[in-house]
């Protein structure tokens, strides 16, 4: 939530000892993050088979957005850092692996942890997508959130 307003700087040092006085003796209580997703898949269900029903499903866009889908505990085989702070993992479950995109996670965010130790067990919420590269047609997820399972 974020929120504006004008302050006169004169009325600056009133404004912060009243924040100080309000926030006082109270204590940062952080919340669960909400994970909000349309269903639960492994990485098998979500295949250039599946894809190519999910195709018969777009256009995607504001009055109909793409379906999000909970992966739990794949392993985060690989992780390459890209430019601007964005990841490429490899994510396995058993012999089959799929590519994933991460466009910047902000710092701090739990999920970094376990990007930081590739090997590990992760659940994340992703949306199937193709990608098209080099004349090429590839399965690969664009990751909203991640979290060591």
């Amino acid at each position: 939530v974020a929120a504006g307003f004008e302050l006169k700087s004169s009325n600056a040092e009133v404004f912060r000892r009243k924040l100080e006085e309000y926030f006082a003796g109270r204590s940062v209580v952080s919340e669960p993050r909400v994970w909000l997703y349309d269903a639960e898949a492994t990485l098998a269900e979500l295949s250039p088979q599946f894809m190519n029903w999910y195709e018969g499903l777009s256009p995607f866009g504001a009055q109909f957005s793409a379906p999000i889908f909970c992966l739990r505990h794949v392993r985060l085989q690989a992780v390459k850092e890209l430019r601007g702070g964005h990841y490429r993992l490899t994510l396995g479950e058993g012999a089959i692996t799929r590519t994933a995109l991460w466009f910047g996670p902000p710092k701090g965010h739990p999920g970094l942890e376990a990007v930081a130790r590739p090997g590990s067990r992760v659940d994340c919420l992703v949306e199937p997508q193709w990608n098209y590269f080099n004349g090429q047609k590839s399965l690969q997820f664009l990751v909203s959130d991640l979290r060591p399972s």
